[in-house]
């Protein structure tokens, strides 16, 4: 019997299905690659994150001064919250200088308020600084102990350098800065701290600020649990209790999430297999007292 040339049908299958094999593993090969790619660029993105969050805190903490009020709080479960705030910048002691509240001479040539704020209700950290120049045109009826009304004038308000820290920041810093016209542009320390807020870090499902003080107790802050902590400042001269009571050690540890995040449907947790998280634990030190104490 005469055989024709080409290939049987039995053949052209089996090269068929050795084709689909090939496919199949270079398909699942590509994509677990592909997937691995994914999951460092993600935990490269936190680890930058984590570097801008260390950076901004870093400067702000080296720039704390001793002279300056300061508060940490933390919320309880209902809406678990976590805020420090304190004053950074360079306190001038100046003979003749404006005073602060508590007639310390100080001249508050760069002074500005800060604060970290976590929020687990938007999974964001935020960082806040005053403007050192708050310029407005006094849009309002307001009038002067001597009766003069001032509506259109330009005002200029900059942070108020406070030593003592009263019950909290919000009552301190709420009373402080402003001039009471009513003006929309006329914001006290406090408003002016709250509208400059900008989230730093997103996804951030966890955090915990740990303050380490001058007499070497630590004081915790941590999601769930209510703080409310105020210290005061101390004297230009250094002198007073407050000393053994300012902070010498700031531990800032926060968990970072990447998005995209899937929920296994049957336990309703993330999906291990999406799951992209990286913790993080920095140490930031203040400065030191001022010489001599």
């Amino acid at each position: 019997m005469r055989r024709t040339n080409g290939f049987t049908l039995l053949e052209v299958l089996v090269s068929f299905s050795v084709m689909m094999v090939i496919v199949a593993v270079a398909t699942t090969a590509y994509f677990q690659l592909n997937g691995l790619t994914q999951r460092v660029q993600a935990r490269q993105a936190l680890f930058d994150t984590a570097r801008i969050v260390f950076d901004r805190m870093h400067a702000d903490a080296g720039a704390m001064v001793d002279g300056g009020a300061w508060w940490l709080r933390s919320a309880g479960v209902a809406t678990p919250e976590i805020e420090l705030v304190f004053l950074r910048g360079r306190a001038d002691p100046t003979e003749g200088a404006t005073t602060s509240a508590d007639a310390d001479p100080v001249m508050a040539s760069d002074l500005t308020w800060t604060s970290l704020r976590w929020k687990l209700a938007t999974q964001t950290l935020s960082v806040s600084s005053n403007a050192l120049k708050r310029v407005f045109t006094l849009g309002t009826n307001w009038s002067d102990p001597d009766g003069n009304n001032h509506l259109g004038k330009v005002f200029c308000a900059v942070p108020t350098p406070a030593r003592q820290a009263g019950s909290s920041a919000l009552a301190t810093l709420g009373a402080l800065g402003g001039f009471g016209t009513g003006d929309p542009a006329d914001r006290s320390d406090w408003a002016d701290l709250q509208r400059n807020e900008v989230p730093i870090a997103t996804g951030c499902t966890d955090c915990t600020v740990q303050v380490v003080l001058g007499d070497g107790s630590v004081v915790d802050a941590v999601p769930g649990t209510a703080l409310s902590k105020a210290w005061d400042g101390l004297a230009v001269d250094g002198r007073g209790v407050a000393a053994a009571s300012r902070p010498r050690l700031i531990r800032l540890r926060f968990t970072l999430r990447a998005p995209g995040v899937r929920l296994d449907t049957a336990t309703g947790q993330p999906d291990p297999r999406t799951l992209v998280e990286q913790s993080f634990v920095f140490s930031l030190r203040t400065p030191n007292l001022l010489p001599g104490h």
